[in-house]
């Protein structure tokens, strides 16, 4: 997610770079975030940290090649995403969607801008700082939960039936992916 359009300033950006990390996001010319370089890049160390970060890249302290490599790993995330949210918009229209997984809350922020409804994002890890901050920068209303998916019991506590339900990164990190898939 692009976030330049927003015109960030000087303390927006300082705290972007501090609470955006995994998901791919552009904060200003120079600093991006995203797992992916990791993934394509990892014979080259794959993780970069800005400040105590990782996967925050600053352009102004990487050398070009791993820029380089970074962002053009990053914006392919990024279009995968936009490709799914922009389906999903399309298909379901107003409808409300949860995120289970939601990690820096790429998809329901996603989802709200693009008029999706109630969107909800769930997380073992608190990243109510990260969705706080796209909130108030986008103007999206969702809802992050700090709250995971329990493979024992089969639910996760404060999950509500939504419309459409994301999965992009939890299927991996549970015993029982076919039982979640029905939820």
């Amino acid at each position: 997610m692009d976030l330049r359009r927003f015109n960030l300033s000087y303390d927006q950006i300082q705290l972007a770079g501090q609470c955006l990390n995994y998901q791919p996001f552009i904060i200003s010319d120079n600093i991006i975030t995203g797992v992916a370089y990791s993934w394509l890049y990892h014979q080259d160390g794959g993780r970069r940290t800005y400040g105590l970060h990782e996967f925050v890249f600053d352009r102004t302290t990487e050398v070009e090649d791993t820029w380089n490599k970074a962002y053009d790993a990053n914006r392919r995330l990024a279009t995968m995403y936009d490709c799914f949210l922009d389906h999903i918009a399309d298909r379901f229209p107003g409808c409300s969607l949860a995120d289970m997984a939601c990690n820096n809350g790429y998809f329901i922020v996603g989802a709200a801008l693009r008029g999706l409804g109630k969107c909800t994002g769930f997380d073992q890890a608190d990243y109510s700082s990260s969705v706080t901050f796209l909130c108030s920068l986008t103007g999206a209303d969702v809802e992050f939960r700090h709250s995971s998916y329990d493979s024992w019991s089969h639910i996760a506590n404060g999950f509500e039936p939504h419309d459409v339900i994301v999965a992009s990164q939890i299927m991996q990190h549970i015993s029982d992916p076919l039982f979640f898939s029905r939820l």
